[in-house]
């Protein structure tokens, strides 16, 4: 063996819990530390901090982080708001052209951090729920993924569009 190779130092960490869950901390790990801040990752990197907090026991880090986590929902939510166009709905990037996708992704988040106690500005959210209305009684292109998860978060924004449901259900084998 090369001597070289024999001198080489490394660590190791190991982790237990006595919960399966803490699988789950590698990934959350990786979305808090997303290194772009377009709409979907900025949401994405939102969800470890609102959703994983009721697993402090399993996940301390978070625990350990309160204060960092509530900065970090704060500026999450301030970015999410700063890709909003003209027409109510997100843009993937600040100045950009507003995403039926990143829009329904995000609006979900939004809806999920008002829901846990997060101050979601009204004013811009309603803007994107009725951007998010619109979007859903466009005429259909066949594609209704988007438009199922609008739906959906339209839903969590108290706003269900049973018409569209209705619709989106006689057309589910498509």
């Amino acid at each position: 063996i090369d001597p070289v190779l024999r001198q080489a130092e490394g660590t190791f960490t190991v982790g237990v819990s006595t919960s399966p869950l803490a699988e789950v901390m590698p990934a959350a790990d990786y979305l808090l530390k997303y290194p772009h801040g377009c709409v979907e990752q900025t949401s994405s990197s939102l969800l470890p901090w609102l959703l994983l907090k009721d697993f402090e026991d399993v996940f301390p880090k978070l625990k350990n982080d309160a204060p960092k986590s509530k900065d970090a929902i704060e500026h999450g939510i301030n970015r999410l708001f700063s890709m909003q166009t003209h027409s109510g709905g997100l843009g993937y990037w600040p100045n950009g052209a507003a995403s039926d996708f990143g829009s329904a992704y995000a609006g979900m988040v939004l809806a999920i951090a008002k829901a846990r106690g997060h101050a979601v500005p009204s004013r811009p959210l309603n803007r994107l729920k009725k951007y998010l209305i619109k979007f859903v009684k466009r005429p259909a292109d066949g594609n209704w993924r988007n438009r199922c998860l609008a739906l959906y978060t339209l839903a969590l924004l108290d706003a269900p569009q049973a018409a569209v449901h209705e619709k989106a259900f006689t057309q589910r084998d498509k």
